[in-house]
């Protein structure tokens, strides 16, 4: 039954990942006299995962980590209240369910925290201003 668990768990993990290579933003630019219509910009400056330098991409591969994990975190208490239910009044059953919501929890938590220092952090040292920019 674990193996069945963690095997799932890694495949939604790895299917999440080339999510953010999918929605880098592309720049476009009109073609002609006709504004309506654009083409993908291939020298706009934007590498891998859309990023233009390498304090970009730094943060950008932080922020898939942080998805990956707080994803994780979410399946964890899926799983955990799954448990809790059928637990069907079981004193052990019970008690690791509890902890497992709860270690989620606490997993949100961080994980959330962890994502607004690291864009406190790339805000002030890529744009030099303060704030979140989200």
């Amino acid at each position: 039954m674990r193996k069945k668990i963690i095997f799932f768990l890694l495949i939604i993990l790895l299917g999440a990942l080339p999510l953010r290579l999918v929605l880098a933003e592309t720049e476009f630019e009109p073609v002609g006299d006709n504004r309506n219509f654009a083409v993908p910009n291939p020298n706009a400056g934007t590498g891998p995962i859309g990023a233009a330098d390498f304090g970009t991409l730094v943060t950008n591969v932080i922020d898939i980590a942080l998805l990956s994990i707080g994803s994780l975190a979410v399946i964890f208490l899926i799983v955990g209240g799954f448990r809790y239910v059928t637990s069907f009044g079981k004193e052990e059953q019970l008690e690791s369910a509890k902890k497992i919501i709860q270690f989620s929890i606490l997993g949100l938590v961080i994980t959330f925290l962890a994502f607004v220092i690291v864009r406190i952090i790339s805000t002030v040292l890529l744009q030099g201003s303060f704030g979140l920019n989200i």
